[in-house]
């Protein structure tokens, strides 16, 4: 009984101070932990919210580690060019789009814009932010302009949630006073009221066991992720109770629902025909904006998840950028082809997605690099 009672108290001892060292190291050691997030992003009255300029900091998301580097218009860019930031507004290519495209948990040169970057002659940045939307692509592509920013091509990368947050930031908009003579419509006193429920940085407010882990005790969070990842990929037979335990999986998921389900009726009472007007209208603004400085517009439009699980072949979402293109854009690049292989979903949910999330891994980024590389007119 005593050498029981002995093996208790040490694997106790052992256990305290195991989390004991993991917290030291996640919040001193690396000092990346997703609170960081809020270091490097910004609120700003043009645009609603960025990145700061000039940066160069280690952060993580879901757990994974990343340095992220900006110039000195606060795009995004390669960390090897750290010390080395760009002094001219000159870029060849800009790509924008919210956090698929933004590249969240990979370093600028692990991401589709940074592996295309890394093979093109071209001077390339990414304006990718996440939960930005066609309302504040325009806003933000309209407002660099006007700070004597110049490039020859604008690379769009629509999400399938831009139609509801369009309608977050209309709604925000709306509720403010609209300065005509600044072009400004966010107010910096609003700044914690509207950045954090329309952006919602990883929950940082959220008091649960996995947000606590992620922020605080990343060694331990990480070994729980690698376990239950074996558990469902090597382990468990069935592979359908995976997608019943996750929320944002169900067929009536409404950031991504719209696009296949025919009763989806929308965010608002105005019903999503409208809603998906109202994008339309923002992306048009964009057009004409580009159309009047000579530049050219492309846009692409990718899977989540849930879209190789439900999606139709020609889906809404498809179809309504593939119709706004004509005419307006040098490229419509539709990258829903490349993800789709004769294996069962949940293989190639793990292929192509960081475990337990909708962004793109590593195996995607290169993918759509590559796809980018060779498909992409400049």
């Amino acid at each position: 009984m005593k050498i029981y009672k002995d093996t208790i108290y040490i694997s106790l001892i052992f256990v305290i101070l195991f989390l004991i060292t993991d917290f030291i190291y996640s919040n001193f050691v690396i000092k990346g932990s997703e609170q960081k997030q809020k270091k490097v992003r910004v609120f700003n009255e043009y645009y609603h919210h960025g990145f700061k300029k000039k940066i160069s900091n280690k952060i993580s998301w879901g757990g994974n580690y990343y340095n992220i580097c900006t110039d000195h218009n606060s795009f995004l860019i390669s960390c090897k060019k750290k010390g080395d930031f760009r002094l001219d507004n000159y870029y060849d290519i800009l790509f924008i789009g919210d956090s698929f495209t933004e590249g969240v948990g990979y370093p600028f040169e692990e991401t589709f814009v940074g592996i295309y970057s890394d093979t093109s002659n071209q001077e390339v940045a990414n304006l990718g932010v996440l939960s930005y939307s066609p309302f504040l692509y325009y806003h933000k592509i309209k407002y660099i302009l006007s700070k004597g920013v110049s490039f020859k091509h604008l690379v769009v990368f629509i999400d399938l949630s831009d139609i509801e947050d369009d309608l977050n930031y209309l709604n925000l908009s709306n509720s403010l006073i609209y300065n005509q003579s600044s072009n400004k419509i966010f107010y910096k006193e609003t700044n914690e009221k509207v950045l954090n429920p329309i952006i919602n940085f990883l929950n940082f407010n959220e008091l649960n066991i996995k947000n606590i882990l992620a922020r605080n005790f990343i060694i331990s969070y990480n070994t729980y992720k690698s376990f239950q990842k074996i558990y469902f990929n090597k382990i468990i037979k069935d592979k359908n109770r995976y997608i019943e335990r996750i929320g944002w999986m169900k067929y009536d998921f409404k950031r991504v629902s719209w696009s296949y389900d025919d009763n989806f009726y929308g965010y608002t009472k105005k019903g999503i025909k409208k809603e998906i007007d109202n994008s339309v209208l923002n992306m048009k603004y964009l057009y004409e904006l580009l159309k009047k400085n000579n530049i050219e517009l492309s846009i692409a439009v990718y899977p989540w998840p849930q879209s190789l699980l439900y999606e139709k072949k020609n889906s809404r979402y498809i179809n309504t950028w593939k119709e706004f293109c004509k005419n307006k854009c040098k490229n419509f690049l539709n990258l829903f082809p490349i993800f789709h292989n004769n294996d069962n979903f949940i293989n190639n949910y793990l292929k192509f997605y960081i475990y337990n999330d909708v962004h793109f891994n590593d195996v995607s980024h290169k993918l759509i690099g590559d796809y980018l590389r060779k498909n992409l007119i400049e």
